[in-house]
């Protein structure tokens, strides 16, 4: 298989284990990173970092990290290709 293709094909059976992961979590934690009652002041931050993490991490896995894979592999492809 082509390497164009077999990276597409990793992100389309990819994408929805890690939506589902990022949503689920950022969807846990929004109503403590929305709260402002007693208490809120501790929670409140670390619930925002999470979530900005999570949503933040699932955007550089389904953009970057391919580009990184197909930089990567490009490079292997052509030092065997000169071997030959």
């Amino acid at each position: 298989m082509p390497l164009e293709e077999a990276i597409l094909q990793a992100i389309f059976t990819r994408i929805r284990p890690i939506l589902m992961i990022a949503l689920m979590g950022s969807m846990q934690l929004l109503p403590a990173a929305l709260s402002s009652g007693m208490g809120s002041e501790v929670q409140k931050p670390l619930a925002i970092m999470i979530v900005g993490g999570l949503i933040f991490c699932m955007l550089l896995s389904l953009t970057v990290l391919p580009q990184i894979y197909y930089l990567a592999y490009k490079k292997s492809e052509q030092k065997n290709e000169n071997k030959d």
